[in-house]
């Protein structure tokens, strides 16, 4: 299934986004989110973008002012590091990658910067990817949720997952939540927990609370 994208985004070409690899996508930000990015290390606050990932990273000439050159790839929507470039590496959301892919998708969770996925293919194209026009992104937040709501309505409009470092933890409430941008600047919230684990909280209050209006959260 491809989520259906309306409206005008980036000159009216909307980018193809498949409900499963954003469905592969939230999944692995609950993992990452909960049990963190290996080595018994917290994750510190991530973002996916998922879109049109040929469009996001489409090759633009570094400027003459940019340093360390062979270290960086600019494109027509922000740069990137050229040792977090996993295109043609096999390292892909819709698996969830055993071994060395992973190690690589868990690292690059724990780095500055994005998580760019393909839409479609559920390719992990890059980490640490810098949004470059972030004018039209939410202030107030931090730079992730800024760069995260900017992003959401560029490149033919794309998904975007932002978890904050507070809800990076083993025990999350039924109350934290990613916050999400579906093409759109406006945001949902996502539970951080897997719904398994949504069932069995909400489970677990329901016997310890006989009146359903005074429900303990978490």
């Amino acid at each position: 299934e491809v989520i259906d994208l309306t409206g005008e985004l980036d000159n009216g070409v909307a980018a193809d986004i498949r409900q499963d690899v954003v469905d592969a996508a939230v999944h692995s930000a609950q993992y990452v989110a909960t049990r963190g990015v290996g080595e018994q290390r917290r994750a510190d606050g991530f973002t996916f973008i998922i879109g049109d990932s040929a469009r996001i990273l489409l090759h633009k000439p570094l400027k003459k002012s940019d340093r360390n050159k062979k270290l960086t790839r600019r494109t027509r929507h922000g740069r990137f590091r050229s040792s977090l470039d996993f295109r043609g590496r096999e390292v892909n959301i819709m698996t969830w990658m055993d071994g060395a892919e992973r190690r690589e998708f868990l690292m690059a969770c724990s780095q500055d910067g994005s998580i760019v996925i393909d839409g479609v293919t559920g390719e992990v194209c890059c980490g640490g990817f810098y949004v470059a026009d972030v004018s039209e992104g939410n202030v107030g937040g931090g730079g992730r949720i800024e760069a995260g709501s900017a992003m959401a309505t560029q490149a033919g409009g794309c998904y975007v997952i932002v978890a904050s470092h507070d809800i990076c933890h083993p025990d999350p409430r039924a109350d934290e939540f990613f916050r999400v941008y579906n093409r759109t600047d406006d945001a949902e919230h996502v539970s951080v927990l897997e719904q398994q684990a949504l069932d069995e909280r909400g489970a677990a209050d329901t016997a310890e609370s006989p009146d359903p209006k005074r429900r303990r959260r978490g």
